[in-house]
Formats: C-alpha cells, structure tokens, sequence
C-alpha cells in the first residue's frame, strides 16, 4: 500500500515539474523572440519606413528595410519577419515583407490580426510565436 502511495505521489510530482519546465522554456522562447524583434526594430529606420509608400525595389528605404530583416530572418531561426503599417480600426497591412518564397505584396491586409499586432501598435514589442507539435 505504501509502495503505491508512493508510486503515485511520484507520478504526480513528475507531471506537476514536467509542466512548470514546459512553461519556464517557453517563457525563455517567447522572451527571447521579444528581444530579437526589439533588436530588428531598431536596426529598421523608423523614418525611411515611413517613406516606403509602394512596393519599389528600387526604393532605397525599401532595400536597406529588406536587408536588415532579412538578416535577422537568415542568421536566427525566424519563419517570419515584417514591417506592418496600422490603418486603424485593427486593420494592418504590410510594407516589408522579407520572406523569399512568397513575399506578401506591398498593402496587403493582414488576416487575421492578432494580439501581437495590437500590442505593437500601441507600442509595446510583441512577437506571435507559431505553436509547433514538438513544442
């Protein structure tokens, strides 16, 4: 009887740590990921950004935006990096998009928004981080 209080007294406790270890690394992902999108966004200028009113690769604002996010898109580990414009009533479009394979187009409605968009909007960093099966 003892034996299997203790079994299950053990069971427990490996499950109750096994998901406090589960939240602390994904808090560790999530801060990290935060920290990354802070760094980007202030190595992107601000100023030329705002400038970048059409998708012209010729644009130089457009290109020296394109580069620095695809840096960070290709020496960290990130599916998706952008610059987005908010046009109100939680409506974003994107200006930059460094993906290689199917950039979304200049203007383009972001569907559908989300809490990060918002957030960074008001002007707190945010990052969406994309839940994966082995996470």
């Amino acid at each position: 009887m003892l034996s299997l209080l203790l079994l299950v007294a053990n069971l427990l406790l490996g499950v109750v740590l096994m998901h406090h270890s589960k939240q602390a690394i994904k808090a560790q992902v999530d801060k990290r990921m935060l920290e990354m999108a802070c760094t980007a966004a202030a190595m992107v200028d601000g100023d030329g950004i705002e400038q970048i009113q059409s998708d012209d690769e010729q644009n130089p604002h457009d290109q020296a935006a394109l580069n620095r996010l695809r840096y960070f898109q290709d020496n960290i580990d990130l599916k998706y990096i952008y610059a987005v414009r908010d046009m109100g009533r939680d409506r974003f479009t994107f200006i930059v998009d460094a993906d290689r394979k199917d950039p979304a187009i200049y203007g383009e409605l972001i569907q559908p928004t989300s809490d990060a968009l918002r957030s960074a909007a008001r002007g707190k960093a945010a990052v969406d981080v994309l839940e994966t099966p082995d996470r």
